[in-house]
């Protein structure tokens, strides 16, 4: 991980801890473009998980305030320190996204057919 990576992933993370989505929406991009430059589609891949965080959060985040309090179907973490992207009655949290994308990056062998 590149220093200019991890500061844009830090950036996004103090962004999204203060509720500043647009400021969060442009550290995930810049950490996209970056990981781009660099050439690391793991890195890519987990700023584009950033990006919809952000977004999720800026097209749904504020439309309600009674939202029942949601956790990750994976680990079971909840509250509003825990990002959520959402599928149908099926959650997952950043540290598990992250996580997946760690064993599909160190583990290419899975991803082929045996």
């Amino acid at each position: 991980m590149t220093d200019k990576f991890k500061a844009g992933i830090e950036a996004w993370q103090t962004a999204m801890d203060q509720q500043q989505f647009k400021v969060a929406l442009k550290a995930a991009i810049n950490a996209f473009l970056q990981a781009e430059v660099d050439g690391d589609d793991l890195e890519s891949r987990a700023a584009l998980g950033r990006v919809h965080l952000a977004t999720s959060e800026l097209i749904f985040g504020q439309l309600s305030n009674s939202r029942p309090v949601q956790s990750c179907s994976f680990c079971g973490q909840s509250g509003s320190d825990v990002r959520l992207g959402a599928g149908p009655d099926v959650f997952i949290c950043a540290d598990c996204v992250g996580i997946f994308y760690e064993e599909v990056g160190l583990r290419p062998d899975k991803l082929k057919p045996t």
